[in-house]
């Protein structure tokens, strides 16, 4: 093979081979980098403005994504280098087209190491963030409005309860009425509903709020924090976590007892010696029709109007027996 077309063989290579890769790479780097950079110096501004926890984290996280670009932009590049160097590997190949194998090899490699140092300064940044996040996590006015919504929500939460509780007892009265009017739907209903309920153990133990209590407290350096904030804390315990475990324990205890109660009640058998009398058939009926009343209800017309032939009862059809008994609420 002659010079030329070696260095034509190897330019074609390069063009089918490196270029696409070479120019993936320049070209996320060109969108990549400015990107991070403006990331970067949105953190540092934020850093400097003492901003919160939560804009930090949302900071860091654009951060963090505009790292991601930057790497990617770095492994097309080091995956061009790579392919450079796998079809340049032969002499006579890299001689044949040495100076532009250099150039882009120089021009890939500038581009790999800028890409590996704004990823190191990217992540520093990032270190820096989530150190002030964390700090301000600690601080005294990040664990006061922890405190305030540990005692608010707990008082939210016994108020939502309370509402529950009137809906419980209302629903218990529900199915209590449910067994007396022998409405298996409502009752089953209902039932279903109480066998969803939910109930909190710690609540129920009275430990609810003294859990969360001590787990804030061991969260904390107290030591750190003000006289006037360890004073509001000490107040707080003692008239509102003792009370609320006390209140949320009864409301939670009560709300057991209906939920118990429920889940017990049954529609009792129909009583075959009331609905025998009821029918019009004799005593000697009433072991038959307690068969009848025992099998399921869509059977119930057929059985009780064959025991109604058997007793003399000609005209009265089986649909019609049933629905004495259910106005007589024997069914």
């Amino acid at each position: 093979m002659s010079d030329t077309e070696l260095k034509q063989r190897v330019q074609r290579q390069i063009q089918d081979k490196v270029k696409p890769l070479a120019d993936g790479a320049f070209k996320r780097m060109a969108t990549a980098v400015p990107e991070l950079q403006t990331a970067m110096k949105k953190v540092d501004q934020a850093l400097r403005n003492g901003a919160s926890s939560d804009l930090l984290q949302t900071y860091r996280r654009e951060l963090v994504i505009k790292m991601r670009a930057v790497t990617l932009a770095r492994k097309w590049a080091v995956d061009a280098l790579d392919a450079l160097a796998e079809l340049s590997a032969d002499d006579e190949a890299f001689e044949a087209d040495a100076a532009e194998i250099e150039a882009l090899q120089a021009k890939l490699g500038k581009a790999r190491d800028l890409l590996a140092d704004q990823v190191v300064k990217g992540k520093k940044v990032e270190d820096r963030a989530a150190q002030a996040a964390d700090a301000n996590d600690r601080s005294e006015a990040s664990a006061h409005r922890e405190w305030d919504l540990l005692i608010t929500g707990f008082e939210r939460s016994t108020a939502a309860f309370e509402s529950l509780l009137r809906d419980l007892r209302t629903w218990r009265k529900e199915a209590d009425a449910a067994v007396k009017a022998r409405d298996r739907e409502t009752l089953a209903n209902r039932q279903e509903t109480f066998a969803n309920l939910k109930l909190d153990d710690e609540a129920l133990q009275g430990k609810a709020l003294m859990k969360r209590t001590n787990e804030f407290m061991s969260k904390y350096e107290l030591d750190n924090f003000s006289r006037d904030f360890l004073t509001e804390m000490a107040r707080d315990r003692a008239t509102t976590v003792d009370t609320y475990d006390k209140r949320i324990q009864a409301l939670q205890q009560e709300a057991q007892k209906i939920q118990e109660a429920v889940q017990q009640l049954v529609i009792e058998p129909p009583n075959a010696v009331k609905a025998t009398a009821e029918l019009g058939f004799k005593a000697n009926f009433i072991t038959k029709v307690r068969d009848a009343l025992a099998l399921p209800e869509d059977r119930w017309p057929k059985a009780l109007e064959a025991i109604a032939r058997q007793a003399g009862d000609t005209s009265s059809t089986g649909k019609q027996l049933v629905e004495r008994l259910r106005r007589a609420k024997l069914v």
